[in-house]
């Protein structure tokens, strides 16, 4: 199966109709879209190797474009959208001050963001909201976007060969994609033990999270051990583990969008408290009222919060779940 998803991106890589498709993602992926460009440029570089410093100036050129109009999202529609991604980062009652700030320092934070895996469009959209010089920002823009699209090309035209070459010796075992999801479920949730030890609580959702790596990491060991001796029974707790990992990311979209505000949570642990009327009815809601809240972000990391990682890093394990369930290797 991975080899023929391998296949099947780099004829959709070959096609004519993806450089267009190259260009209006770059585009988007700088304003609202959430898939990076990278996506399709990788394999389009590895199809066409002597093309790829070509395709790097499409995504520089349409990235600095969507920037663009990014900017004019945050300078213009800065309420309630904008507004609501500013509180949702705690930082609601500090406009004035983080403003004069990025006057400052917004150039520093152009140029990392902009080489870095962090969605583009955080910086293009708080460039406009902060009211950061436009000149400025569209030729830092130039000079990051630009730095990270041809670096990234210029590698894979010159090791375009020995990549494809790896790709297509390698070969997804049952075992190999086991062993995986054994060590990357649990280095997350590590992970989160870790910052919780360090000031970082959880809150009831995050710990709902949780119960997918308390059950899917015993469930990956188990998988190992009996996939040698019993490879029919491996398999079906393969396809049980894709049905839990993509249950934990489907649980990590819906709590990311109860910190970005798009739909509500539980009324437990979400909004502010209700005025107590008596001492009985304020001693009612010290027993009941949740410390940590579940719709304020504690940490972001690369723009996503513990809740987006949580997503993202679940829908891969359900892929790999799947890859291994339907490999033909033990």
């Amino acid at each position: 199966m991975f080899k023929k998803l391998y296949h099947w991106t780099l004829a959709l890589a070959e096609s004519p109709r993806a450089t267009t498709a190259l260009g209006i993602v770059s585009f988007a992926e700088s304003s609202f879209f959430p898939i990076p460009p990278d996506v399709i440029l990788l394999p389009m570089a590895l199809a066409k190797p002597q093309r790829a410093l070509f395709y790097a100036l499409i995504c520089t050129v349409t990235s600095v474009t969507g920037g663009m109009l990014g900017y004019a999202i945050g300078a213009f529609l800065w309420d309630p959208w904008v507004q609501n991604i500013f509180v949702s980062l705690g930082w609601g009652g500090h406009v004035t001050t983080i403003k004069a700030a990025y006057a400052q320092w917004g150039w520093a934070f152009i140029l990392i963001k902009g080489l870095t895996p962090i969605p583009y469009k955080i910086v293009t959209i708080l460039s406009g909201a902060l009211d950061y010089n436009f000149a400025l920002f569209v030729i830092l823009s130039i000079i990051t976007r630009g730095a990270r699209f041809f670096l990234l090309a210029g590698l894979l035209n010159k090791f375009a060969g020995p990549i494809k070459n790896y790709i297509e010796d390698f070969a997804m075992t049952m075992a190999r994609a086991t062993t995986l999801i054994a060590c990357v479920a649990f280095a997350t949730i590590a992970g989160a033990w870790i910052f919780e030890s360090v000031g970082y609580l959880p809150c009831e959702l995050c710990l709902k999270q949780r119960i997918a790596y308390y059950v899917g990491v015993p469930l990956a060991v188990a998988t190992m051990f009996v996939s040698a001796r019993k490879p029919s029974t491996a398999r079906l707790l393969l396809w049980a583990a894709a049905l839990l990992w993509l249950g934990s990311a489907l649980f990590g979209v819906y709590h990311a969008g109860v910190e970005w505000g798009y739909w509500p949570g539980p009324t437990a642990c979400t909004g502010a408290g209700t005025t107590a009327g008596s001492m009985d009815d304020f001693m009612k809601q010290l027993q009941t009222t949740q410390v940590v809240q579940c719709d304020k972000v504690a940490i972001r990391i690369f723009g996503l919060s513990l809740a987006g990682w949580n997503a993202v890093i679940s829908a891969g394990l359900s892929m790999l779940a799947i890859i291994g369930a339907r490999a033909k290797k033990l």
